[in-house]
């Protein structure tokens, strides 16, 4: 069934994140799949009564090029063939940017954070949303010291 899959990865940097790499790309490497990793640069915004910040353009390239760096880094260190593994990285709304590309593939493999609470009632989780809209099947992985604690 997933023989050949193509696989989207959404990566945010953590250890949350890499641990669901490191399954998605031996899932790929043995399946002969297809990994696109997706980092989705948030613009920085603050808006106060009637003043708004944005960031400004040279942090935002700044950032980019960090961002681009890692991703870059990270792609050349899978098993999974360069040929197989493509970067993708808008800038926008997470969960919007991976449920669009979700039609486009098999299977999202994506960490969690396993935030509980009030954080997570604030904060929400991406995680979640995008479980609930994907058209596609969702593989969460949880980060291993969660799954040591219990």
């Amino acid at each position: 069934m997933l023989q050949g899959a193509k696989i989207l990865v959404p990566i945010d940097l953590s250890e949350s994140g890499r641990a669901a790499l490191a399954e998605a790309d031996a899932l790929a490497a043995s399946t002969n799949g297809e990994i696109t990793l997706l980092h989705v640069q948030s613009v920085t915004e603050l808006h106060v009564m009637d003043f708004a910040y944005q960031e400004p353009p040279e942090q935002t390239a700044r950032v980019r090029q960090a961002i681009e760096d890692a991703v870059a880094t990270i792609a050349s260190e899978l098993r999974t063939p360069r040929e197989r593994v493509s970067i993708e990285l808008p800038i926008g709304d997470a969960t919007h940017e991976i449920v669009d590309r979700s039609s486009r593939h098999d299977l999202i493999v994506m960490g969690t954070h396993g935030r509980t609470g009030v954080s997570h009632f604030l904060l929400g989780s991406v995680t979640e949303r995008v479980v609930r809209a994907a058209r596609c099947s969702v593989l969460v992985v949880k980060p291993r010291d969660a799954a040591d604690a219990r």
